[in-house]
Formats: structure tokens, C-alpha cells, sequence
């Protein structure tokens, strides 16, 4: 069914941005995407946060409307820069560089220590664990720190759960493990790492291929 927005966009178009950001979310929320990319060329964004949010929200309709859809180098560099600032609309970038690469950005958020009413604050976003892969995106050469030793599997499958490398890897206790993925084609992929032992999932992220 079309829906006409026109009214909504002419009541509200000269009101504060977070009003535009309402309509644009209702668009969304109803799949008529064409309609919110277009809202979005003309939404008269002004100052930093304001355009990092068409920006991101731009990114974020190619997401929606195709699931295969993986961001290249630039794109990845952008929701990563807008996702680490302080405004409450990058949240918006954090949620979709956590969806690209299975990683979470920890912000630290400034605070008055003179101040008693304040206690220390921090945006602790990032999962600090001993499973780490990097770097996130990749083009050449993955490094993998997993606490675990003996033989491992790890496999990469894209994100229609088809395997697209499986590579047997005997780990030492503390050592770094890598991955030559330079013949995958880029996109978005799932890296999982397996214990050979009893063949049980230990971890699991997503990652990034670039050319």
C-alpha cells in the first residue's frame, strides 16, 4: 500500500530535527525505504550531528535493503568515526558497526571528578574478553587470540551459512593464530572457532573482507 507522508513532513517542516528524524523512522518502519532515502536528500540536516545521522542512516538503507550488503573500507571508517563521538544520535553508527563486525565500541564519557554528584561514568559498549580478531576489516592476513590450546577448526561461512574457508590450526596457549583470507572475495563473513575435541562452537564473530 503507498502511503503518502506529505502531510506529516509539511506539519512538521520547520520544527526541531528530532521531529525529522520521527517521520524518517516511521518510513523505515514501514519497508517504504525509496521514500526515506529520498526524505533523507532533503531533510535540511544541519551541523555535525545532524549530517553524521543522514550519513549513517544512509549506510544503514543499503543494510535494509539488501542483507548481503557489506560496507567497503570508507563506509566502515565512517560509522566507526561517528559511532566513537559523544552525541546520543551516534548510538545510531554504534548499533551498525557492531552489525557489520561483530565488535562493540567503548566510549568513555567525560565527568566532573571534583564534582560529588557525579560518579565516574563509562560506556563500557566493548565486551572486553580474551577472544579478539584483527584487524576487522581484513584484506590480507587475520590474527585470532582465543584462550584456548590443541587443535582448533575455524571456518568463515558468508552470511548465507555457506562455508567459504575451514582451516585446522594446532594453538599454544597464549599464541596468536592467523589466517590468510586474501583469496575470499570481499563481503561480510561469520568466523567461528571451534574446539576439535568434542567439535563444540567456543566463538563466533563477524568480520569484514576488503580488496
Amino acid at each position: 500500500m503507498e502511503r503518502d507522508y506529505t502531510p506529516l513532513i509539511t506539519r512538521f517542516q520547520n520544527d526541531e530535527f528530532l521531529y525529522c528524524t520521527y517521520i524518517y523512522g516511521m518510513m523505515v518502519n514501514n519497508g517504504d525505504y525509496t521514500e526515506a532515502r529520498d526524505y533523507l536528500a532533503v531533510i535540511g540536516a544541519s551541523g555535525e550531528e545532524q549530517q553524521d545521522f543522514v550519513v549513517i542512516q544512509e549506510i544503514n538503507l543499503d543494510r535494509l535493503v539488501d542483507f548481503t550488503y557489506a560496507p567497503n573500507t570508507s563506509e566502515l571508517n565512517t560509522v566507526y568515526t561517528v559511532g566513537m563521538k559523544v552525541y546520543p544520535m551516534s548510538g545510531y553508527a554504534r548499533s551498525l558497526y557492531r552489525y557489520f563486525t561483530g565488535e562493540r565500541l567503548e566510549l568513555e564519557l567525560e565527568y566532573d571528578e571534583d564534582d560529588p554528584e557525579v560518579a565516574p561514568r563509562s560506556w563500557n559498549s566493548r565486551v572486553e574478553s580474551a577472544f579478539k580478531v584483527w584487524p576487522n576489516p581484513v584484506a590480507g592476513t587475520i590474527n585470532i587470540d582465543a584462550p584456548v590450546y590443541g587443535d582448533v577448526l575455524i571456518q568463515i561461512h558468508d552470511i548465507h551459512g555457506r562455508p567459504v574457508h575451514t582451516q585446522n590450526i594446532s594453538a599454544l596457549e597464549g599464541q596468536t593464530m592467523t589466517m590468510d583470507v586474501s583469496r575470499i572475495p570481499e563481503g561480510l563473513y561469520i568466523l567461528s572457532l571451534h574446539d576439535t575435541s568434542d567439535n563444540r562452537l567456543k566463538y563466533s564473530t563477524r568480520i569484514v573482507i576488503t580488496k
